[in-house]
């Protein structure tokens, strides 16, 4: 990457050292929450990355074709059964 680049790792909920989701844990309600983020952050242009469990959050989202969405990385993410990739 550019060393230019601001690079932001999220930990998903149930992964690593964050708390487990209470119920109903998806794809999508994790694309939902890193858009959150996104937009606490106030990002305006960004691109996605993200491997396995985060290809397809990245794909889901990419998918959503979201303003600011500069590009998708997902990296051995399954397909998403409603994404065409």
């Amino acid at each position: 990457l550019d060393p230019a680049f601001r690079v932001i790792v999220v930990e998903f909920r149930g992964q690593g050292d964050s708390s487990a989701p209470l119920s109903g844990a998806t794809i999508e309600s994790h694309a939902d929450d890193l858009m959150a983020v996104i937009g606490q952050l106030g990002l305006t242009r960004y691109y996605l990355g993200g491997h396995s469990f985060g290809g397809m959050v990245t794909k889901e989202i990419a998918g959503r074709a979201p303003e600011g969405l500069a590009g998708a990385i997902p990296m051995e993410g399954w397909t998403h059964h409603t994404v065409q990739a």
